[in-house]
């Protein structure tokens, strides 16, 4: 007996590999530009970057978990379960580097966090077929 599927069209999934694959090769050839210059600038970059990419990939983890209509109920719950996980991680990995690192440059590590961020929503855009 043959298994019935489903012919409707699929959401593909955004290449989330190639895109923290491209935000990582970034972020280690800034960090080993900097350090030379400046260890201190150099860590905390590399931690900024760190702050966006592991969250990040967090979410993309749950996000495409489930796929199809009759799993609508899932994929909201998934995204839902994945965008508090990432503020939760997020938040922490920021309390965590603010209290254990010492001496640390805050400027670089925001910095580095909203370049990283702001490097997935453009990998984001140019690398998925919406």
């Amino acid at each position: 007996m043959r298994k019935k599927t489903a012919t409707g069209a699929q959401i593909a999934k955004p290449p989330f590999l190639r895109i923290f694959t491209c935000q990582s090769l970034v972020l280690v050839l800034v960090v080993a530009i900097l350090l030379p210059i400046d260890w201190q600038s150099a860590y905390s970059v590399l931690l900024g970057g760190l702050i966006s990419i592991v969250p990040n990939g967090y979410l993309a983890s749950l996000a495409y978990r489930f796929t199809g209509a009759r799993a609508a109920s899932d994929v909201a719950g998934s995204l839902y379960r994945g965008e508090v996980g990432k503020f939760v991680l997020t938040a922490v990995m920021f309390a965590l580097v603010f209290v254990m690192v010492k001496p640390l440059s805050a400027p670089a590590l925001f910095a580095a966090f909203i370049l990283t961020t702001v490097l997935n929503w453009v990998l984001v855009l140019r690398m998925s077929k919406f």
